[in-house]
């Protein structure tokens, strides 16, 4: 990259940096012959390990590599989660998978971007069970939700019991999403 910029900030004040931004690239060089894998072995820039560590038997080398983009992705978003947190930044919050059974599955979805509950603007996952706190099972509880890249939707949940404590209950998993961003 030798300086090109790699990121850019608009809307913020920026300041002239120093230092490198140092990578790390790793390849798997699979079916070696006996005197490759004896030279890797020598070699202290190289490590041999079995194909099972890196493939695990029963998945495809396909779905291996669907998984490693999936959890890049996830580390990707948690680094800029982490950042706009850091910068008391709004973070976009997503309904996870909702439980057997969840009180808000006839309202809401899986990748549905949260916007308000009971009238308060959501701006963190843990933000969503701070909000509930005050429900009791049966309460109904208004929220604002975005479906893909439709207007914002209201609905009403009847929140449900929780088997941990009193307050009410909507059976999702309250994520943080990709932020909403350009790239230079």
């Amino acid at each position: 990259m030798h300086g090109q910029t790699v990121v850019s900030v608009s809307g913020r004040t920026s300041y002239p940096t120093t230092g490198h931004l140092e990578m790390t690239t790793v390849g798997v060089t699979d079916n070696l012959k006996a005197i490759n894998a004896l030279s890797a072995w020598l070699d202290p820039n190289e490590e041999l390990v079995p194909r099972a560590a890196i493939y695990p038997p029963g998945k495809s080398d396909r779905q291996v590599e669907q998984e490693n983009t999936a959890q890049f992705n996830d580390s990707e978003t948690n680094a800029e989660v982490a950042a706009l947190s850091y910068l008391k930044e709004p973070v976009k919050v997503v309904v996870g998978p909702l439980s057997v059974n969840a009180p808000a599955a006839g309202v809401l979805k899986e990748g549905d971007q949260l916007l308000s509950v009971k009238g308060q603007p959501v701006t963190s996952p843990g933000q969503v069970s701070q909000i509930l706190t005050s429900t009791r099972p049966g309460d109904q509880v208004p929220l604002s939700y975005q479906r893909g890249d439709g207007p914002a939707v209201l609905g009403t949940v009847t929140v449900g019991a929780r088997p941990d404590g009193p307050q009410g209950f909507l059976g999702i998993t309250p994520e943080a999403g990709r932020p909403t961003r350009t790239r230079s």
